[in-house]
């Protein structure tokens, strides 16, 4: 402990500075972008093989390119995806060598990693420590480790959250070894709680008198048990039961499939809004953040599976019809045009076009369809998997 207040002491992020450099991080990211085109490449050169033939390359760009245009949505949702994917492998660590907190014998400020125009989502500020009533240490994350514990400062209409063992001094701090960061163990509530003291910025505010620094009482901490909590247990019970009716709906009992796009928004809205209900109810049954975090974006992402045969169900049990036989006139080869008005077009997954290229354009086909009490139509696709495994059986 210091004698007296450092007149400025700048303090870094633990995550950050644990993290492998820039370089290295780049040189992983290569080797494995490389890796999965190779792995890519290997496996339409093995299929074309199969096939007895080869790996047109022509083709394939012409089916990218026409995926890209007939769908604009999935374009735009994979973009996304590697944006954000991008964002968080390479600008975030980058962006982070920008974080600081800094402290002076005037104040405390906090220094965000991020550009002005995305400040809202994490902004930078300050306090002077005569605007600071009290200082806590949050108990109920005590149980999760020390880089979990979170400090509240009180300045009156204003708070600020900090978790100060995850501030370090730069100039004292070395990396711990690869076995530590691969299994760090989970020391007693005691233990943490001292670690959580002796971290610089605590340090630093022991030697501001003024201040009031709540420490917990270790002594009533206990870890959260998920099958303690009503909610919790629903919700984890719920996961399970979403992913197992998932894999058995979507996989092996129904043999019928969506005649033109899924639904993909519906998914998305379904599991955001499952994943908000369970934080909701979670956080009112008293179950910490973490654990209402984590149970209930797993449950949401798992609802949103499950409407993909969840929808082709109920559209099935709502039907009063029953799969009706509806005549098709092939254009092109895994493209079928209806010959009664008011019918969908089928266009089978690209997957399937050497099959239909067999035929000559002109071919018709019967197809058995349903529409079903949610007004879009699906197809029974069980004949046809008997002829499409026929076909490649008889080719090899």
């Amino acid at each position: 402990m210091h004698n007296s207040p450092l007149s400025k002491l700048v303090l870094r992020n633990r995550a950050h500075l644990t993290k492998p450099t820039p370089r290295v991080a780049l040189w992983i990211i290569g080797i494995l972008t490389v890796g999965m085109l190779a792995v890519l490449a290997i496996m339409m050169i093995y299929l074309a093989h199969e096939n007895s033939g080869a790996v047109n390359w022509d083709e394939l760009r012409d089916k990218l390119i026409r995926k890209i245009t007939t769908a604009p949505f999935d374009t735009t949702f994979v973009l996304l995806a590697l944006l954000a994917t991008v964002l968080q492998v390479i600008y975030v660590p980058l962006a982070q060598k920008r974080e600081r907190l800094v402290l002076t014998d005037l104040g405390i400020e906090y220094v965000s990693p991020l550009p002005s125009m995305l400040q809202f989502l994490q902004r930078s500020w300050s306090l002077q420590w005569s605007q600071i009533r009290r200082a806590d240490l949050k108990a109920g994350t005590v149980a999760y480790g020390p880089a979990f514990v979170t400090l509240t400062l009180d300045a009156g209409l204003t708070r600020r959250s900090l978790r100060p063992y995850m501030w370090v001094d730069p100039a004292n701090y070395s990396r711990p070894p690869l076995g530590k960061l691969l299994n760090p163990g989970r020391p007693d509530p005691q233990t943490i709680i001292t670690q959580v003291v002796e971290s610089p910025l605590m340090r630093f505010m022991q030697n501001l008198p003024h201040i009031k620094l709540s420490l917990p009482n270790v002594t009533t901490v206990t870890p959260f048990s998920l099958e303690k909590n009503p909610w919790a247990l629903l919700f984890v019970i719920a996961f399970f039961v979403l992913i197992g009716y998932g894999l058995v709906d979507g996989i092996i009992a129904n043999t019928e499939t969506y005649l033109g796009r899924p639904f993909y928004e519906y998914y998305v809205l379904g599991g955001g809004a499952t994943t908000a209900l369970g934080v909701w109810l979670m956080r009112r049954a008293k179950v910490p953040w973490g654990e209402s975090i984590i149970v209930a974006t797993l449950t949401g992402g798992a609802f949103g599976a499950a409407l993909y045969p969840g929808l082709l169900r109920l559209n099935q049990l709502s039907d009063d019809q029953g799969l009706q036989a509806y005549r098709y006139t092939m254009r092109q080869p895994a493209d079928f045009v209806p010959t009664a008005e008011g019918l969908p077009e089928v266009h089978f997954p690209d997957r399937h076009r050497e099959f239909w290229s067999q035929y000559a354009a002109g071919r018709t086909e019967l197809f058995e369809l349903r529409k079903g009490g949610l007004g879009f139509y699906q197809i029974n696709m069980q004949p046809l998997y008997e002829r499409i495994r026929n076909y490649y059986e008889g080719k090899k």
